[in-house]
């Protein structure tokens, strides 16, 4: 849930309605193809935005007397094939920027078991370069990775009902 809920915040964002086709859009959420990676990247696939979830980076079982919480990190990769960092780098990350903001609205009115379970959200981190070969499959040009963290706390109780059902 919480992964198709950042990615539509991102697509929320008219600059990357505009700018990146709906076929360099890359998620691997629930309404994604088996597999919607591209092996390959041409001219026409770029740019290209793709959301990857990194795992967890804490995991606090027994955080109160009721509740255990966990932080899920996910990073936006964006991939240019463009060497003017203001053409397409700048724009993709600002939209970004400002479609996070409705986090507050979006991701906090997720439920799982009756029970609301985000409590926060923060753009951790954001690294740019000309390249990443391990990220973006070799493709020259700008690219980006804004790292995501998302704190989600679950009541003990309705995690342990799990095991029962």
């Amino acid at each position: 849930m919480v992964y198709d809920a950042l990615w539509e915040l991102a697509l929320r964002a008219p600059i990357i309605g505009t700018t990146v086709k709906v076929g360099n859009r890359i998620s691997y959420g629930t309404d994604s193809p088996i597999d919607p990676h591209k092996n390959n990247a041409s001219d026409a696939d770029l740019p290209e935005l793709t959301l990857v979830t990194e795992g967890i980076s804490e995991g606090n079982i027994g955080r109160t007397s009721c509740t255990t919480s966990l932080l899920r990190q996910y990073s936006f990769v964006i991939s240019t094939g463009d060497f003017r960092a203001n053409h397409l780098l700048y724009p993709i990350e600002f939209a970004l920027f400002c479609a996070m903001t409705g986090w507050t609205t979006t991701l906090t009115a997720l439920e799982w078991e009756g029970q609301r379970f985000v409590k926060r959200c923060q753009l951790v981190n954001a690294s740019e370069g000309l390249s990443d070969p391990q990220r973006n499959r070799g493709i020259k040009g700008w690219a980006a990775i804004w790292a995501v963290s998302v704190e989600m706390h679950f009541t003990t109780s309705s995690l342990k009902a799990v095991l029962e059902d």
